[in-house]
C-alpha cells in the first residue's frame, strides 16, 4: 500500500501541473474550465494528504528502525565488554576505552607507588 500512496505522491504534482495547462488552454479558447477547477484543487488537497501519510509513514519506520539498531549496538557493546573482560582476566592487559592496552599489573604497581 505505501509503495502506492509514494507512487502519488511523486506522480499527482505531474498530473496537477499538466491538468492547470489544460484550463488554462480552454480559457484561451473560451471553453468551459470551471469543472477542470475544481478537479485541480481536489487533487491539491488530496496530494498534501497523501504527502502528509508518506510522510508520516516515513517518520515511524524510520524511528522503529533506529531503535533496533540502537538495541543492536547496546548487545554488541556488552558482547565487546565481557570479551575485554575475559581478556583482561586472560593476559593482564586491560584495552578499556582506549588504544592503548594497560596492563592490570602495571595500574595495581603505580598505584601503590603513588602512596
Amino acid at each position: 500500500m505505501w509503495n502506492i500512496v509514494d507512487f502519488l505522491v511523486l506522480i499527482l504534482p505531474t498530473v496537477i501541473a499538466v491538468l492547470s495547462v489544460l484550463v488554462s488552454i480552454k480559457l484561451t479558447r473560451n471553453e468551459e474550465h470551471k469543472m477542470w477547477w475544481g478537479v485541480i484543487i481536489a487533487l491539491g488537497v488530496g496530494t498534501s494528504a497523501l504527502t502528509w501519510l508518506s510522510q508520516s509513514n516515513a517518520r515511524k519506520a524510520h524511528a522503529s528502525e533506529v531503535k533496533d539498531l540502537h538495541g543492536k549496538l547496546e548487545y554488541m557493546k556488552g558482547q565487546l565488554e565481557q570479551e575485554n573482560a575475559t581478556l583482561t582476566m586472560v593476559t593482564g592487559t586491560d584495552y578499556g576505552d582506549s588504544a592503548e592496552p594497560r596492563s592490570v599489573f602495571q595500574d595495581h604497581v603505580r598505584s601503590h607507588a603513588q602512596h
